[in-house]
């Protein structure tokens, strides 16, 4: 029975991500604080990383970014989840938000002291259903949504990895005046 629930459990994750991605129509855009929805996140998530993982913040002040805050929150959740995973027992993340004026955007750095990816598998990590997650860990989904709503908001990420030493992620959004 307990195999079945996990089964069940694991097949909404997958259904529920899917979904979210596959919707059409218009993304409903309103002005959104980056800074209040990673602090939002990070209340969420508490439980997953209190009394083993440091968070360490720097916010700079940056303008309310024009986006849909519900797919800015899933990719926030989604970056914040594989930098918690990524860290086996005591670590540290760095979380970082500052204004790039000389670009217009806003540049959101998420960097885990985890176990960094492989250089083979880097270029497909942001493939559907790829994942360096241990089985029944993960769906493979988390950063190809992440990356799709980057493109939806006209954005780019980066990636910077070394194995045993660490992952960041770069996210650059447009600010839309």
């Amino acid at each position: 029975v307990e195999n079945i629930n996990t089964g069940i459990n694991r097949t909404t994750e997958i259904i529920g991500s899917l979904m979210t991605f596959s919707r059409t129509g218009e993304l409903v855009y309103t002005e959104c604080d980056l800074i209040e929805a990673v602090k939002n996140t990070m209340l969420l998530l508490h439980s997953k990383y209190v009394n083993r993982i440091v968070i360490v913040e720097k916010y700079d002040e940056v303008p309310t970014l024009k986006c849909s805050k519900s797919s800015i929150n899933q990719m926030i959740m989604n970056l914040l989840v594989n930098a918690i995973d990524a860290i086996e027992g005591k670590g540290t993340i760095q979380i970082a938000i500052s204004e790039r004026a000389n670009k217009n955007e806003i540049l959101l750095s998420v960097k885990d002291s985890g176990v960094g990816i492989p250089d083979d598998k880097i270029d497909k990590i942001f493939d559907p259903f790829f994942t360096t997650k241990d089985v029944g860990k993960g769906t493979g989904l988390g950063l190809y949504l992440t990356y799709n709503i980057v493109q939806q908001h006209e954005g780019r990420i980066e990636v910077k990895s070394e194995l045993g030493v660490g992952t960041e992620f770069l996210v650059f959004l447009p600010v839309k005046k």
